[in-house]
């Protein structure tokens, strides 16, 4: 029997389709004789804007079937970023040639557009806060640019009186316009000017790493009981959390906090009554208990016992203590 009839092609796809420059692009398609003939699949090639005919192949690796899926790889540089018309033709066995069918390609360029990082506030002062409290401020960070914003390190420098108590996963990513944002607090522990600096850093290639100046006072409050309320509060939770406790065993450990709080109260009620020598020398025997030298040996230990020191010595410094 002779075959007089070519061969249909179908199913043309390029993908990805608008495709990037500088990546693979698969061309697929389909011949089918099994209507015109039903004879085997000999060969199939594709053409790119009019130009030769390229061998294209089946996709099970032999032609020898009445219908054959093809495919083929292509490859596009930047010089070729425009739309681009790929067509697809079959032949049978007969040598009957199919009709080309055709399909358009997009060529995008892979252009990386820069991210571009905005922090607001530039710079914060907390202002006088109280030697036992906290003060907190927000700071946004936006992409205001097109790329990807990748932000990968947040820290502050001193790590002082000021720490972070909100901030994002990191490596964070924020798109165009995108925001999150970074909980810094102020806790003083002294009467003092405290300043450090919070560094974001990100991939942002005109500003790497934002630099956000901050600063605030401790300040005392009125009366020598509210000092002496929040010093007594800052041992208490300090001994919750761990980062404070008595030195030596058993209950001697808690006799001595519980001695040393009966010395800052008693301290304190000197100090209320207008006894300010005695007062001031309460202080400084209590100073001399957590200043971390000895002898005379400390009551306490622990990351919280630095603290407790400035807080001490800060209610001193108020009482007009030489």
């Amino acid at each position: 029997m002779v075959d007089n009839e070519a061969p249909v092609v179908t199913d043309v796809q390029v993908t990805p389709n608008p495709s990037p420059a500088n990546s693979e692009v698969t061309l697929t398609a389909t011949i089918d004789d099994t209507s015109t003939g039903n004879s085997n699949i000999a060969f199939a090639e594709y053409n790119l804007n009019g130009g030769d005919w390229i061998e294209i192949y089946p996709v099970d690796a032999t032609f020898d079937s009445p219908t054959e899926e093809v495919f083929a790889t292509l490859w596009f540089t930047e010089s070729q970023y425009d739309t681009h018309t790929i067509c697809v033709r079959g032949s049978d066995v007969f040598n009957n040639i199919s009709e080309s069918v055709c399909t358009e390609l997009t060529i995008e360029l892979d252009i990386v557009l820069p991210p571009d990082i905005q922090v607001s506030p530039l710079s914060h002062d907390f202002g006088n806060v109280q030697w036992g409290q906290s003060s907190t401020a927000i700071f946004t960070i936006t992409n205001v640019g097109s790329g990807k914003l990748t932000i990968d390190d947040i820290y502050l420098d001193v790590f002082e009186a000021f720490s972070i108590t909100s901030d994002p996963s990191l490596p964070g990513e924020l798109l165009s316009n995108e925001s999150t944002e970074v909980e810094i607090t102020f806790s003083p522990y002294s009467l003092q000017l405290y300043t450090d600096v919070l560094y974001i850093g990100s991939n942002d290639p005109d500003n790497p790493s934002k630099v956000i100046p901050l600063s605030g006072t401790g300040v005392i409050n009125d009366t020598f009981s509210e000092q002496v309320s929040i010093i007594i509060d800052y041992i208490e939770d300090s001994i919750e959390d761990g980062t404070l406790e008595g030195v030596g065993p058993g209950r001697s450990a808690n006799n001595k906090v519980n001695a040393l709080i009966n010395m800052i109260k008693s301290a304190g009620d000197l100090l209320e009554s207008g006894q300010m020598t005695e007062g001031c020398q309460q202080l400084a025997d209590i100073y001399l208990k957590v200043d971390g030298v000895s002898p005379p040996p400390d009551f306490v230990t622990g990351e919280a016992r630095e603290g407790l020191a400035d807080l001490i010595e800060g209610l001193m410094i108020y009482s007009g203590c030489q």
